[in-house]
């Protein structure tokens, strides 16, 4: 039978201000949505036979006057050049947060409001759901730049490139053991952090 999927972006009941946009890269369609800036709900949703299955997410606006970190993104390594923006690396994207039969995984993220050639502090820690780390995996992680590695943590600092800094790197894992994981990465700019984090599968 025939299923029908829908992306809902909405800021309340029977009201949907939103343009839809898409652009192509790399052969695949990627969409962007232009909206006010009000919190939404951004929904997809599957119907097939009259049941509807849906999984939904609240969407904030960022504080122009504030530091701020988009959610690590995971996508595929092409073999080529990492992805140099987010629409790039979207169209790169894993379908799931669940990572099988890869020699490899991409993390892409943005940091917001910090001015250029203002320094950020990076804490990058991967974990199982036991407590064990495998940062010893991570493989062309801004290289040239300094960087230091104590435990499952990897610091390094780099300057930002402007108001929307963005950062892929690539983890190995071929020697990874199955299992849940998470990736925390933390931003510093002087005083200020900001926090995101990501669960990740490996099968």
């Amino acid at each position: 039978s025939a299923s029908t999927a829908y992306l809902v972006f909405t800021d309340a009941p029977e009201s949907f201000p939103v343009v839809l946009e898409s652009e192509f890269t790399d052969g695949r369609a990627v969409f962007l949505v232009e909206a006010d800036r009000v919190p939404y709900v951004s929904s997809f949703e599957v119907v097939e036979e009259g049941e509807v299955g849906w999984h939904r997410e609240m969407v904030y606006p960022l504080d122009d006057e504030d530091l701020g970190v988009s959610d690590i993104l995971l996508y595929r390594p092409t073999g080529f050049s990492e992805p140099p923006s987010l629409i790039a690396a979207t169209a790169l994207m894993l379908p799931s947060t669940t990572v099988a039969d890869s020699p490899e995984v991409g993390l892409y993220w943005e940091v917001y409001g910090v001015p250029e050639n203002e320094m950020i502090e990076y804490e990058l820690e991967l974990r199982t759901a036991s407590g064990g780390g495998f940062l010893q995996q991570i493989r062309r992680l801004l290289p040239g730049r300094d960087r230091t590695a104590a435990d499952a943590r990897i610091r390094w600092s780099e300057p930002s490139k402007g108001e929307v800094h963005s950062t892929p790197l690539i983890i190995e894992m071929e020697s990874v053991v199955p299992g849940d994981y998470t990736v925390t990465l933390r931003a510093r700019v002087g005083e200020r952090e900001v926090v995101t984090m990501r669960e990740v599968r490996v099968r």
